[in-house]
Parts: C-alpha cells; structure tokens; sequence
C-alpha cells in the first residue's frame, strides 16, 4: 500500500512506488531559551509539543515526484496549508508540513527519493 496526500476528502496524490520506505514519529516541546551574559541557560516552556513524523519516500517515479512537487508548491503552498496524510497502514493523519522546500535526490535514471518533516495531529 502507499501513501495519499489531500485535502478534505479529495485525494491530491496517491503515491504507490514499491520504495516507500515509510515513517518515523517523535513528540517535541516548542521551547523558547537563550543564555546570559553569564552564561546561564534559561528556558521558556508554555507547554506546547507538536507531533512530528519524518517521511521517507523512495523509489518514485518521475510523474509522482512531479505531482507530490506540485501539492507542495501549490496546493499546500509549502508550510501554509494543512491536509490530511494517509500513511501506508492507512491511518489517516491531519498534517502540515515542516519541511520549507522538498529536496530530492535521484536514486536511478527514472527513480526518485525524498525525506521531509510533517506535523501531524
């Protein structure tokens, strides 16, 4: 099974390369800090943590590297927009990204890779 991007109910990308290597999640807190002159750490924690999962996607073929490029850019707007991502066991996830641009590398003449960093809720 692969990987869908969207928005609502609709279905923008339905990514099915047998390379998806799938993903990883970690819970992070926003924490604001800085250090005196002294050089005293300090910490400023309002309680906010944000789920992130880091998305690996291998094996794509050049018209899903353009499709995915294109909700990125236009759809979503990059980091702007939420949609909902559907990973390959098929849960369903509210998500932004975290990643400012895609940046893909070329894995054979007609394959390619991308890792990014999603919000998901």
């Amino acid at each position: 099974m692969g990987v869908s991007f969207g928005i609502g109910t609709s279905i923008s990308v339905a990514i099915e390369s047998e390379g998806v290597s799938g993903y990883a999640t970690r819970l992070e807190k926003a924490q604001a800090s800085g250090r005196t002159a002294g050089n005293v750490l300090y910490v400023y924690d309002k309680g906010v943590q944000i789920k992130r999962m880091t998305v690996d996607l291998d094996g794509l073929s050049l018209s899903e590297k353009t499709e995915l490029q294109t909700f990125f850019d236009t759809t979503v707007n990059g980091m702007e927009l939420d949609f909902v991502y559907i990973d390959e066991a098929g849960n369903s996830w509210d998500a932004r990204f975290l990643t400012p641009e895609l940046v893909w590398a070329k894995r054979a003449p007609e394959l390619w890779g991308v890792q990014f960093d999603l919000e998901v809720w």
